[in-house]
């Protein structure tokens, strides 16, 4: 099983009805986690056991409200997050202090609520998402 591996260093999971995203906790060894279109998902795991994640991307999970448990990621250096509409940048204002944090690249939904997040975040701007790709 997925949640077994101790030297797992990628995943990517997009498009399935998985509810629960539990087994992601023990994966010690991921460097890059990649959450796509999981329509079913409604909450993150803790992340603080993810000692070597570095790059996450958080696609597009609209039933997800809550971003916190991203702050429990200690090595953390880059971000791909395209919110739900409903999430403000108030509340990703925890972002800014991970200190690990390098680049991010947010989109909620509207030029305005970018703009806010990205000064609110104050990081270097990471770019056009297409330059942002993490590549394997």
């Amino acid at each position: 099983a997925i949640g077994m591996s101790k030297t797992l260093l990628h995943l990517h999971m997009g498009n399935c009805l998985t509810q629960s995203l539990a087994f992601i906790s023990p994966l010690s060894s991921l460097q890059w986690l990649s959450l796509s279109y999981l329509s079913k998902v409604d909450q993150l795991p803790s992340m603080s056991s993810l000692s070597c994640l570095r790059k996450l991307e958080l696609d597009t999970l609209v039933n997800l409200k809550d971003f916190s448990p991203i702050y429990g990621c200690p090595s953390l250096e880059d971000l791909v997050l395209t919110a739900p509409k409903n999430v403000e940048p108030d509340d990703l204002s925890f972002l800014r202090d991970i200190p690990t944090l390098k680049r991010a690249w947010i989109e909620l939904g509207s030029r305005k609520r970018n703009v806010r997040v990205k000064d609110l975040l104050r990081l270097p701007s990471a770019g056009a998402r297409s330059r942002f790709v993490f590549r394997i």
